[in-house]
């Protein structure tokens, strides 16, 4: 009888060891799965988007497959602040610098519904190019990035911009459209090519549009800072924007 208890005893123990061995395996399995996924989430949340996103895609040029998650790549709240902010700022340098007042820009969506709707038409072929109408007559600034399909800093756009008008910009420059004191709100949106080339495009839209009337004036800092509108039209959001 002790014999048969102590048999028992001594397989319940072995039982109860390979029980603990099997939660162990298990356990470690579990934390190995999780280790993976915040892995994979932390990961993802330093490439600014999720692993899931519709966005973060790999791009086939030319037959083979190429890694492109697109860093950023978001016509959303976040961008929208940060293109006020790039045009505000190079406004606040600039205005003031060429004997004008700081006037800063005020962000419109539907200024930047038309711009997202130039940028996919650049994209469509990355060739860079005007809009193929514009009704409105707002002002407009783009730039073409080849060979890349994320979205370009909005900082990088505005002082792409302001080199290539510096020292003395052309008319119809970009940058004077930038500081334009008769211009009251912007709107901008970025937008990828899907096919073919590869390529990412930056637009702006301003209202009311600037450069213009430059024979009016003896200089470039003249015409920017005085305040005359280069066309009639506000935009459909516009709030105290006078006709």
């Amino acid at each position: 009888m002790k014999f048969i208890k102590l048999t028992f005893s001594l397989l319940f123990a072995a039982s109860a060891t390979v029980a603990a061995v099997d939660e162990s395996e298990q356990f470690d399995e579990v934390a190995a799965a999780f280790r993976l996924s915040s892995d994979l989430v932390h990961e993802s949340y330093l490439r600014g988007v999720a692993t899931t996103d519709a966005d973060d895609e790999y791009l086939a040029v030319d037959g083979n497959t190429r890694v492109a998650p697109r860093n950023n790549n978001r016509n959303d709240a976040n961008r929208a602040r940060q293109w006020l902010n790039s045009h505000n700022n190079v406004r606040a340098q600039y205005q003031p610098e060429i004997g004008g007042e700081y006037l800063p820009l005020t962000w419109s969506n539907s200024l930047r519904d038309e711009a997202l709707g130039l940028a996919k038409e650049i994209v469509a072929n990355c060739v860079n190019k005007g809009p193929s109408s514009n009704p409105m007559d707002y002002g407009f600034n783009r730039a073409v990035k080849q060979g890349d399909p994320n979205f370009r800093s909005t900082d990088n756009v505005l002082q792409m911009w302001v080199n290539k008008g510096l020292p003395t910009p052309s008319r119809d420059s970009e940058f004077t459209q930038v500081l334009w004191a008769g211009t009251s709100w912007v709107g901008c949106a970025d937008a990828v090519s899907q096919s073919g080339k590869v390529c990412s495009a930056s637009v702006c839209y301003y209202a009311k549009a600037g450069n213009c009337g430059w024979n009016k004036f003896e200089s470039w800092e003249k015409a920017v800072t005085s305040g005359v509108s280069c066309s009639k039209n506000c935009p459909p959001d516009a709030v105290e924007c006078t006709l």
